[in-house]
């Protein structure tokens, strides 16, 4: 036996992948196996798409009632790492590796959808007694949810890894090695399932053994993205191919070798049409709720089921939820085309864009038409080396064949200039005359009708379709989010009653109204507070962005109009940390003190209440909605103002200052004089310390420990060390922020 051990050990990673996604197999019921090898096959005989990836977090999210929150686009970037795994096809990884790569595909896509079934079964026990208990039945999902966001973070994706993947063993062992670890997890949720209902109440699907597959799985993706990053740095997906060694490895293996090089002109090719990320805006979108209301109009079904091109224009108020249910379209459309050669295009256009232009938009539009094309070396010369808006219509007619029927849906052009949006609406209109184009788009009842523009004619203009159940269903939802986490506490339960009536009659159709509203009352102290706000609700959104700003306390007022006016003056939403560097520069005074570098940006971001949010993934700063821009700099506005009003040239200088004054502090190369460094001994323990230290925690960890040594000793050096290694940390963090990436960063004319 001892001799069988060390052999098992030195199998190569693709070996055991294969022997995990067996037993994986083995363990499943008839059913089950039956469920899985057919998806699999599918698989093998048509490789999944990132369209696959959206209907299995459409399918995540079918069950949610209509207007609770969205938890299936939290695995979207996971699903993307595995997706592009299973496609890249027996020509480069193999037969028996594809069979595989395959599985992997399936036995996660199988090991979420089961536990999303689980999960609302879960939520809905026989014995009365579990009510209470399991009052939340997404309780389930969402830590599910969470868990594989973290892991999809650091997820490999990577549009090239068809080139990279034959070039490296190295790379290929630890792809495989990550999606052991993955197949793992999959067995550890689809043993959480098969518990009894009892059973897991007494244990969490984020127990131990889970998080220890996290950091697996994290530490892989690391290593991966080491790997990768050096791939490309050598440039070895186009210069490779006039090297002797590579021409040595083309004559033995001339179908790979051209299938690369297809791949490689393809990437080069697409890239050239659009490296815009479309998909994260509508991710964060989709992710804040469900709404079914325009499946109930026969406009919709009319618009989607039409034969020939058609557009379809819906108008609605401030606030009212016509981008959430934008969103919800193109799920609804992208589960209408599953097994026909149709597309859906998509765009959706946020007002803190600085490069929302025409060219970006149908770019990305043409982009997306293209990558379900197979073959793009047979595309005319002259449209493989640049694009342009005029290529649009002459591009899509040459290479998209004449029976494909494309769906287009756009949402908010009213962020974009008057001129670039009548170039996209053209190009459009043009194309919709040579091909079966169905556009889909929105735009604000206040705002200038695109109906009335002669390009978008003939168009079905309506409203958008009454919310009022949705409207009832999400305000139903957040409540009882908000009294299960305690984030509302009332002293008399039957004040429930009375904040929901007040909610419904008060919303008037807007989500963002009901939003705000919930957010407000639960940061009342006393049941009267609640009631007494209750009898005088805001009547529309510039009534309840007065109220916000009006219920903040006035200590810190300063930072919360540094953040309005950076948060609506730079070119992209700043992340925590940059937002963090940012607060802690003092205009004109390029001396770096680290002691005055905030120690949590939370505290200040409070100030601006909830009229800002932080995005989940990326950790993103935004304005809740695009109308508190508006309301930030807009004078003449009703009521009190809270104090803030913007002045948008004076926001721009403001930004501008903090990032001239960050450039000249020296950290960066960027200063226009170097002195010369000093040289401090005495710093060097806490050099050494601050090396090992990689995050807050941390250093509270070793603050924590020195404090308590130093009741068991009089010896002071601790505090000196204490202070040396919290300007280290901080100065080390400083200099490595990304704000630094952002400050440098060439601005437009």
């Amino acid at each position: 036996m001892s001799h069988i051990i060390p052999s098992v050990a030195k199998l190569r990673p693709e070996i055991r992948l294969a022997e995990a996604v067996s037993q994986f197999e083995a363990n499943l019921s008839m059913v089950e196996k039956a469920s899985f090898r057919t998806d699999r096959s599918k698989a093998l005989e048509s490789p999944p798409g990132p369209n696959s990836v959206m209907r299995v977090t459409a399918d995540i999210d079918r069950a949610q009632k209509a207007g609770s929150r969205c938890f299936g686009p939290r695995f979207t970037n996971f699903l993307h790492g595995v997706q592009q795994f299973a496609a890249l096809g027996d020509v480069i990884i193999g037969g028996s590796q594809n069979i595989v790569a395959c599985g992997v595909w399936s036995l996660v896509r199988m090991s979420l959808l089961v536990s999303v079934f689980i999960s609302f079964e879960f939520g809905q026990p026989a014995q009365e007694a579990l009510k209470g208990a399991l009052v939340n039945s997404s309780s389930y999902l969402e830590r599910l949810s969470l868990i594989f966001m973290d892991v999809g973070r650091s997820a490999p994706r990577y549009q090239a890894l068809g080139l990279l993947y034959p070039r490296s063993k190295l790379l290929q062992s630890q792809i495989s090695e990550y999606f052991i670890v993955v197949v793992h997890l999959c067995n550890r949720i689809m043993k959480f399932t098969r518990k009894s209902t009892f059973s897991k109440l007494g244990s969490t699907v984020n127990d131990s053994d889970v998080r220890e597959l996290q950091a697996e799985l994290n530490s892989w993706a690391k290593s991966i993205k080491e790997e990768v990053d050096l791939l490309m740095a050598q440039k070895i997906d186009m210069e490779v191919q006039s090297s002797s060694a590579f021409r040595a490895l083309s004559t033995r293996h001339a179908k790979a070798t051209e299938h690369q090089r297809k791949l490689a002109e393809r990437l080069r090719i697409l890239d050239m049409f659009s490296t815009h990320d479309y998909e994260t805006p509508w991710r964060r979108i989709r992710k804040t709720g469900t709404t079914t209301s325009f499946l109930q109009t026969t406009e919709y079904h009319d618009w989607r089921d039409c034969k020939a091109s058609t557009t379809l224009l819906y108008r609605g108020s401030i606030g009212s939820g016509k981008t959430v249910m934008m969103a919800n379209i193109v799920n609804d459309l992208v589960a209408h085309i599953e097994g026909t050669d149709a597309v859906v295009a998509y765009h959706f256009c946020e007002h803190d864009s600085w490069d929302l232009n025409c060219q970006r938009v149908l770019g990305t539009l043409v982009r997306q038409i293209l990558e379900t094309v197979p073959d793009l070396t047979t595309l005319d010369p002259r449209h493989k080396h640049s694009f342009s808006v005029d290529q649009f219509v002459t591009l899509l007619y040459e290479v998209v064949p004449q029976s494909t029927h494309i769906w287009i849906v756009l949402d908010g052009l009213h962020n974009c200039l008057e001129k670039d949006r009548n170039y996209i609406l053209l190009g459009i209109k043009e194309l919709q005359s040579v091909r079966d184009v169905h556009l889909c788009a929105s735009h604000r009842v206040d705002s200038h009708s695109l109906a009335d523009m002669p390009i978008f004619r003939p168009a079905v203009v309506t409203l958008q379709p009454e919310n009022a159940q949705d409207i009832e269903a999400f305000v139903d939802t957040e409540l009882e989010r908000c009294l299960t986490t305690r984030k509302l506490v009332l002293g008399d339960p039957a004040l429930i009653f009375d904040i929901r009536d007040a909610l419904m009659k008060g919303s008037q159709g807007m989500f963002l109204w009901a939003t705000l509203q919930i957010e407000s009352l639960c940061s009342m102290k006393t049941d009267k507070e609640i009631r007494e706000a209750l009898l005088d609700l805001p009547r529309n959104l510039t009534q309840v962005y007065n109220q916000i700003l009006n219920q903040l306390q006035q200590p810190g007022r300063t930072y919360q109009t540094e953040i309005f006016k950076i948060i609506t003056s730079t070119m992209r939403p700043l992340t925590m940390e940059e937002m963090q560097e940012a607060l802690s520069v003092t205009l004109g005074d390029t001396t770096w003190d680290p002691s005055k570098l905030l120690n949590s940006v939370d505290s200040a971001l409070a100030t601006c209440g909830c009229l800002i949010t932080v995005d989940e993934e990326d950790g993103t700063i935004r304005t809740v909605h695009p109308s508190v821009n508006q309301y930030l700099i807009q004078k003449d506005r009703e009521g009190h103002n809270g104090g803030v009003c913007l002045d948008p040239e004076e926001a721009r200088t403001f930004t501008a200052s903090i990032m001239v004054t960050y450039l000249g502090y020296g950290l960066f190369g960027t200063e226009l004089s170097s002195p010369l460094p000093a040289m401090q001994l005495g710093s060097a323990p806490s050099h050494i310390i601050s090396s090992t230290l990689d995050n807050s925690k941390s250093v509270q960890s070793v603050a924590l420990r020195f404090l308590r040594s130093m009741k068991e000793s009089q010896f002071d050096a601790t505090k000196v060390l204490a202070e040396n290694l919290t300007l280290q940390s901080k100065k080390t963090s400083f200099e490595s922020s990304s704000k630094g990436q952002y400050a440098s960063k060439p601005r437009p004319g």
